[in-house]
């Protein structure tokens, strides 16, 4: 039993290993390693495999801390066990990882893990005996995340519409009739627009950016290794919405924005007829269902920064599902009481200065 550095031209197995796994999404993948060099992190690819089998791994960024030294441990997009691993093997993966993180002189160790947790309510047993093992590996959780997962299993086009809820029904049916057009996009010019509209969503609404490059340098290698996809909501020849959706486990909406052109009056709804348009290209997918992303519980909360999309997602009539959820370890709590210390700092004077010491 080990945990192994894959070299670059091992990486295709990863791949494959994150195929057998419905959980599994792009940043997980070798191709999002770009993804984290646009931001600033170093990638590697660790696997854990005993009698030869690879059961656990994680695509990981290691970035300096700036001004304490050391640095940060991110696992993208979680950790990725098969679901045959037994909790001894998951208890000596995560010993091995923490190892791997003092290697590379950690101040924390950030981790997901997107196994349920709890379904429509109901715990479920693997998940809370994930739970129990990062507590005893002492870890602390960050906070719970989740998703909204609509059925595919048995369906076909018309039955799926008829599953979601009405306002979601409703407007799919509108954006149908007013002759918008879903459209799988693969031209480089459709990549680099997706990459400046979301860029220009992003900014005017203070959220996280997409760096430069993101289309050129992940998006489109992505999509033409076959760990995403691109689609759009097209009105008269015009793309109004657009969504970049993770192939490598079940379909999984990762990326979206409304562009210039869908924001114009004469334009009809889009984003729910652009989902369901997306959820029907995976009609007969093995993992039977689409996941539509990140939402932070169940019900929407008025006055959540991001109630709007919330409320969209809810919309579809998805079962929700609670994960096991982000945690972090603390490997050196003098460290990271001064990184904390200077992030709440980057929110006011020196934030500026800050960033510059990171290079951003």
């Amino acid at each position: 039993m080990s945990l192994r550095v894959l070299s670059r031209s091992d990486w295709p197995s990863w791949d494959c290993f994150l195929a057998t796994l419905p959980e599994s999404e792009v940043r997980q993948s070798s191709s999002y390693a770009a993804g984290l060099e646009l931001y600033g992190w170093q990638p590697e690819i660790v696997v854990f495999e005993e009698s030869g089998r690879m059961i656990a791994g994680a695509l990981l960024g290691v970035k300096p801390v700036p001004l304490i030294g050391g640095s940060r441990v991110l696992a993208s997009g979680g950790l990725a066990m098969a679901a045959s691993a037994p909790e001894e093997s998951a208890s000596r993966f995560l010993d091995a990882l923490e190892r791997h993180s003092a290697e590379r002189n950690a101040v924390r160790l950030e981790v997901r893990w997107r196994r349920s947790h709890t379904v429509s309510g109901v715990v479920q047993e693997d998940g809370e005996t994930a739970r129990a093992l990062l507590r005893r590996k002492e870890y602390f959780q960050v906070k719970r995340t989740g998703t909204f997962h609509v059925g595919l299993l048995g369906r076909d086009p018309e039955t799926l519409l008829a599953s979601l809820g009405k306002g979601a029904r409703r407007d799919a049916r509108r954006g149908i009739r007013s002759g918008l057009d879903i459209v799988e996009e693969r031209a480089e010019a459709s990549i680099a627009y997706f990459e400046k509209s979301h860029r220009r969503m992003a900014t005017r609404k203070g959220i996280s950016v997409l760096p430069a490059g993101f289309g050129p340098k992940f998006l489109g290698p992505a999509i033409a290794e076959g760990s995403a996809k691109l689609f759009s909501a097209r009105y008269r020849g015009v793309a109004c919405n657009m969504a970049v959706v993770s192939t490598v486990g079940a379909p999984l909406f990762a990326w979206g924005c409304l562009t210039e052109g869908g924001e114009g009056d004469g334009c009809p709804p889009t984003g729910q007829a652009l989902q369901y348009g997306i959820m029907c290209s995976f009609l007969g997918h093995p993992a039977g269902y689409y996941d539509l992303g990140g939402s932070p519980g169940p019900e929407p909360e008025d006055g959540h920064p991001n109630y709007t999309v919330w409320r969209f997602k809810r919309s579809f009539n998805g079962e929700y599902i609670y994960h096991v959820g982000a945690w972090t370890k603390v490997r050196r709590p003098l460290a990271d009481r001064a990184f904390r210390a200077l992030q709440a700092m980057r929110q006011g004077r020196l934030g500026r200065a800050l960033r510059a010491a990171e290079g951003e």
